[in-house]
């Protein structure tokens, strides 16, 4: 966010990699009729999605030819490579070379009271008039709704609203889920932690190929494209898998997940779900089950006077 102190950065230098880069490596481009080349991943080879919605697949015309062509061909100079291919503007001017400074004790590139979950708690309605405090909203998110704070006393947050609340919300899912496909929740003949370690079944690319051949999943695609699913479920981030279970044990892990975060502070010391990773990719993960008990046990014991705070974090 540019306001690390300077004695706990580090420049990490690229220019080396990037030059061997610039006068070794090639890419792909695709010869247009008039002699010009383009990326193939350029607007105008992007496939529309169904329905009009924007689409994250490419499709070059098979009478189009693609070019391997070396970067040297591509930009006139290095200092052109740098620009367009690797968004560097200009050396550091510091230290004249391509690179950029960075804490490598970070964590977190940025974070924020509230952010993409504003609002996350429930006041209990007694204290619903005086209110808790409230972060900033993050990117694409709506303020928070009246009666939640993202700080506020353990002993004025209404948990078992919030644990109701989301016991509602998953019974109103499972039960659209279920009536979309049928009437009957699809069952999956293999699970994909258990695909994924089957090397039996060939390259990942083979794993993933059979894994997605299951009837149930194959269905799902094709309700994906025609706009099928339900309202009450994310479409971008539907996962099915969350359903191999009876409507009272999918119930009863939303409401015992209602209140509880990805990690938390308590006395100076962190406590996690996993290691998270770029794009919320989460290694040596704890089992959700366990994690949501232990942190809920945590949780009823705080004195009423805890003050709770909720930050979002970005990595």
């Amino acid at each position: 966010m540019g306001d690390c102190p300077k004695e706990y950065l580090v420049f990490n230098d690229e220019e080396d990699e990037m030059l061997e880069k610039y006068q070794t490596e090639t890419d792909k481009r695709v010869v247009m009729p008039d002699g010009s080349f383009k990326n193939r991943y350029d607007e105008c080879f992007r496939v529309p999605y169904h329905k009009g919605h924007i689409g994250s697949e490419y499709a070059v015309p098979e009478e189009l030819e693609q070019r391997e062509m070396r970067f040297t061909e591509l930009y006139p100079t290095f200092e052109d490579y740098a620009t367009d291919w690797h968004g560097s503007k200009e050396r550091d001017p510091q230290m004249n070379r391509y690179g950029y400074w960075e804490n490598t004790h970070a964590k977190w590139d940025w974070y924020q009271m509230g952010g993409r979950w504003t609002g996350f708690y429930k006041l209990k309605e007694a204290v619903a008039h005086i209110g808790g405090l409230l972060g900033t909203p993050g990117l694409m998110t709506p303020e928070a709704e009246a009666g939640h704070a993202d700080q506020l006393m353990v002993g004025d947050v209404d948990l078992e609203g919030m644990r109701t609340e989301a016991a509602v919300s998953a019974f109103q899912r499972y039960e659209d889920v279920a009536k979309a496909f049928g009437g009957e929740m699809p069952k999956l003949e293999h699970l994909w932690k258990d695909v994924v370690e089957d090397k039996s079944l060939g390259d990942i690319d083979a794993r993933r190929d059979f894994y997605h051949a299951q009837p149930a999943l194959v269905r799902l695609k094709a309700m994906k494209a025609d706009d099928q699913l339900p309202k009450s479920v994310d479409r971008y981030f539907f996962d099915i898998e969350e359903f191999q279970c009876d409507e009272q044990t999918y119930v009863e892990r939303a409401k015992n997940a209602a209140c509880v975060p990805f990690a938390y502070v308590r006395d100076g010391k962190w406590h996690e779900r996993g290691e998270m990773g770029w794009w919320g990719w989460v290694g040596n993960e704890k089992d959700r089950g366990q994690w949501n008990r232990e942190f809920n046990a945590m949780l009823d014991e705080l004195p009423a006077n805890t003050l709770l705070t909720l930050v979002d974090c970005h990595i």
